[in-house]
């Protein structure tokens, strides 16, 4: 088995087979895919990468890289059948029947369509078959756009809030909740679902409403039957034994 390696502005590559299209400025490798990069590497079984020339220089524009592809770099873990990066917009793009992107916290986005993550903005969007999952928290949507806080040195990159347009449900240790849409903000712990909402506590008591606000620390939900009327409050609470 031949183990073929390409070096350039940072890039490194090794393969069992490559080739260099210099008049294209196309670098293509295929089998046992090391690419790294800065401090990101990836794995999978093909890899091409294009290049624009600028003063006498080549300059990483775009990769396409599929079969078993996993992207790891120092806050998050990226898997999927296909990836593609677009170098000026800082954008991830992973395709396949099951995506995924985990966290160092070990917050974990799922879909079965695409996700694209854009590194430079902290932001995640994730179509079809979509799962969240943080803590004890799991929320399942056909589509999630999922916002991190920023990265700094010494801290873990973390989910800051997920938002969907699209009906969701969301499992907690203590909740069943059901909407036409709505909002988590993990900082918080609070969910905003509106339009036909439905709650199950642990209790098997049901909340209905046009909308409501759950708060998971404190296990109240504030439900509003519809946009006009005076909200009314559900206390959901532990029982003590």
């Amino acid at each position: 088995m031949a183990n073929n390696s390409f070096c350039a502005q940072k890039i490194n590559i090794t393969s069992d087979t490559s080739e260099w299209n210099h008049h294209h400025n196309i670098f293509k490798a295929e089998g046992h895919v090391r690419f790294s990069h800065t401090q990101k590497v990836l794995n999978a079984e093909a890899i091409t990468l294009y290049f624009d020339k600028k003063n006498n220089k080549n300059t990483l524009n775009q990769f396409s890289a599929h079969g078993h592809v996993v992207i790891t770099t120092p806050t998050l873990k990226m898997t999927g059948h296909q990836a593609i990066y677009k170098a000026k917009e800082n954008l991830y793009i992973l395709s396949g029947e099951k995506i995924s992107l985990i966290t160092e916290n070990n917050e974990i986005l799922t879909a079965h369509k695409e996700m694209r993550f854009w590194e430079n903005i902290y932001k995640a969007e994730a179509e079809k078959k979509v799962i969240l999952i943080k803590n004890d928290k799991k929320l399942f949507t056909d589509f999630l756009e999922v916002f991190f806080h920023p990265y700094k040195k010494g801290e873990k990159l973390s989910i800051k809030k997920a938002v969907t347009p699209l009906p969701l449900k969301m499992l907690s240790a203590n909740h069943h909740i059901t909407g036409n849409s709505g909002e988590y903000n993990a900082v918080l712990e609070t969910a905003l679902i509106k339009k036909n909402v439905h709650i199950i506590d642990q209790y098997k008591n049901i909340l209905k409403g046009d909308s409501a606000t759950i708060n998971f620390k404190t296990n109240i939900a504030t439900i509003n039957k519809n946009m006009s009327s005076y909200p009314v409050t559900g206390y959901i609470q532990r029982y003590k034994k």
